[in-house]
């Protein structure tokens, strides 16, 4: 029998049973800690019913492998009540099901109905329908600019009436006329019957933040995509028994304000989930010269250069497509001349063939890619996974604190290791007299600029208020972005990382950030040098950090042999530890800590006080090894590294 049939046949069962009967059949075959037990047993007889379904159907669909939440069952039940849903929700929090678990109920056997799902982009369109198909089982078509006029296509695949689809995704813009005044097959179709939108059962719009932000006119900038301002057309014509379900992890007041006057009804039911990650540390840089020098980028490399521990690197780019091809071309001339121009740096932007942007994002995803730096526009934030990325860099100054967000979220698919999300920004900022936004615009519109745009303006006219504001004050990243997005969790400002953010309240920025960088950032009191080994491009020192000061370590070289010295060291304690068989070299001492301990001024770690401060190390790690290392570390200092190591 075949998976389609015996998922049928799974769903009839389903649907034919009684509240203990699925309830049994949940605890039968779902392990306790995953089902949401305590929300759906507050709930009536009837939604109680509901949701057990909901689990079974979802744990049978995905093979053992996954169950609704809390939040998705709440945002599936409000679907299914007729109300519209408003998710706030953070990348990776399951969002796509939440637009699934209705249809996954709907008997086959029944009307045929189908879902409505709009996504702003063709990558996320092909993304959601691979894993709505392939993951959940569901009948999928995708109609864009690309889909065919073919009759017998069209009908096979597309056409309601035969019940085969159960999710249909496409763009706003299928549903607007063009600029020669013509309407595709799906939006004539859509206007022009009845009968057709009496087929669709819910709406879903992914990236919901666009209607305000790409759908109407802002500080005197035409609409960049207008036909997300004009939804509200399509849910008149749907009219009220129609729920729509809006789905975004940006959500500041003013997108709030948008849809709710757009596409959700007052009695909407609201989800939202706690938006920090505990994992990300927050770095805001002022560069030295140009936001379009080599040189500042020289910190995302490895050095020396080793393309299997170089980390992934996603610079995202304002200044347009030839901004986006020119500091990716500038970027490669960092590497050592036997690695440039050979994909290890790509740039990417909506203008290139598809082909060559599926390529490029195979390259930089795929374990097997050569892709370890990609330049790209902003485009590229929008609801993309990158499961291995580690930095993200903002290469000047968005136009919003959301889109900002948006490219962060890039890192926040990842596990518990750390990621880093940097904003990189010209010395001009500091130089904006922040009183001027007083006098144009609404004054909680965080966002605003000094005064109105055009398509000309440029990057100082364009600069937003809050950003500005917060890098003058040197605020807190994360209390910002908790107050911007409304954010009221228990655990909002909480990190578990070596600090929050380049913010003066937590640390010394420079120290803070070469802890964090693959190599050293580039600050006034350094320089890049070529009399490095395969002429790659390093660091160097170009004066003592502090006059009469401790002795800074005076290149990149000594910080590798530092490292080496201390790397040694770990493997013969974890070698000579009785308990090496059960606990990894990491335990003594992990990568990290060792990357801190070589950044630290020379002279400055003289006691094992210091160095457990520095490392975050306890009392019971201080008596065992602190000694040890202590006297590794001061002989280096001193020029007399204990181990001799081969070069």
């Amino acid at each position: 029998m075949s998976l389609t049939l015996t998922a049928h046949t799974f769903v009839s069962w389903i649907l034919s049973i009684r509240l203990e009967a699925v309830s049994a059949y949940v605890c039968d075959n779902i392990p306790a800690m995953l089902v949401p037990r305590t929300y759906i047993e507050s709930l009536d007889e009837r939604w109680q019913t509901i949701c057990w379904k909901f689990c079974a159907l979802t744990w049978f669909v995905t093979n053992g492998s996954q169950c609704p939440r809390e939040n998705q069952l709440r945002g599936a039940i409000g679907i299914a009540l007729g109300h519209d849903v408003f998710v706030n929700a953070t990348t990776g929090s399951g969002k796509t099901l939440i637009a699934c678990l209705n249809m996954l109920l709907h008997d086959p056997e029944d009307t045929p109905c189908t879902c409505l799902m709009l996504d702003p982009l063709l990558r996320l369109q092909a993304c959601h329908a691979e894993e709505m198909s392939k993951r959940y089982g569901l009948s999928v078509a995708v109609i864009n600019e690309h889909t065919k006029h073919d009759d017998v296509i069209w009908q096979a695949r597309i056409d309601l009436r035969s019940g085969r689809v159960q999710i249909i995704i496409t763009s706003p813009e299928q549903f607007t006329k063009t600029k020669d005044g013509h309407l595709s097959r799906l939006g004539h179709l859509f206007k022009s019957s009845s009968k057709f939108r009496a087929y669709i059962r819910y709406v879903v719009v992914d990236e919901a933040h666009g209607i305000a932000e790409w759908g109407i006119e802002r500080y005197g900038l035409e609409p960049f995509r207008p036909a997300y301002g004009k939804l509200r057309e399509l849910k008149v014509l749907l009219g009220d028994r129609v729920p729509w379900l809006a789905l975004t992890a940006t959500a500041p007041s003013y997108v709030v304000r948008v849809l709710e006057l757009n596409i959700l009804r007052p009695n909407y039911v609201l989800v939202k989930t706690p938006l920090n990650r505990s994992n990300m540390m927050f770095v805001s840089h002022c560069v030295m010269g140009s936001l379009y020098d080599a040189e500042n980028y020289a910190c995302f490399l490895v050095e020396p250069f080793d393309l299997g521990k170089q980390p992934h690197v996603l610079l995202f780019v304002h200044g347009g497509l030839k901004s986006t091809v020119s500091l990716a071309a500038t970027v490669d001339t960092l590497l050592p001349p036997a690695h440039r121009r050979k994909g290890i740096v790509k740039h990417y932007h909506s203008k290139m063939s598809t082909t060559y942007l599926q390529q490029t994002h195979t390259d930089f995803v795929s374990p097997a890619g050569k892709c370890r730096i990609l330049v790209t526009t902003i485009a590229e934030a929008i609801g993309i996974d990158f499961p291995n990325v580690q930095y993200v860099c903002s290469v000047g100054l968005p136009s919003t604190l959301s889109l900002l967000y948006q490219m962060y979220r890039c890192l926040v698919r990842q596990g518990s290791a750390y990621r880093i999300a940097c904003l990189f920004y010209e010395s001009w900022v500091n130089d904006i007299d922040v009183n001027e936004y007083g006098t144009y615009g609404s004054s909680d519109d965080l966002d605003r600029p000094r005064g109105p745009l055009s398509l000309h303006s440029s990057p100082v006219e364009r600069a937003p208020f809050l950003l500005v504001d917060t890098i003058q004050k040197a605020g807190c990243w994360r209390a910002v972005f908790a107050s911007y997005l409304n954010d009221v969790a228990e655990n909002v400002l909480t990190f578990d990382t070596g600090s929050c953010c380049s913010s003066p309240d937590h640390a010394d920025e420079l120290h803070f950030i070469d802890n964090y960088l693959p190599s050293p950032l580039l600050v006034p009191n350094r320089a890049l040098s070529n009399d490095a080994v395969d002429g790659a491009m390093t660091l160097t020192f170009l004066q003592p950090q502090l006059d009469g000061g401790p002795r800074a370590r005076w290149s990149t070289k000594q910080i590798a042999l530092l490292k080496q010295q201390v790397y040694e060291w770990r493997r013969r304690t974890h070698a000579a530890d009785p308990l090496s068989s059960i606990r990894p070299d990491y335990y003594i001492l992990s990568d990290l800590q060792i990357k801190a301990i070589a950044r630290t001024p020379r002279g400055t770690v003289t006691t094992t006080s210091q160095l457990c401060a520095l490392i975050s190390a306890g009392n019971e790690w201080q008596q065992q090894w602190g000694d040890r290392l202590l006297s590794v570390v001061v002989a280096f200092d001193s020029g007399k590294p204990i181990f001799s190591i081969a070069s």
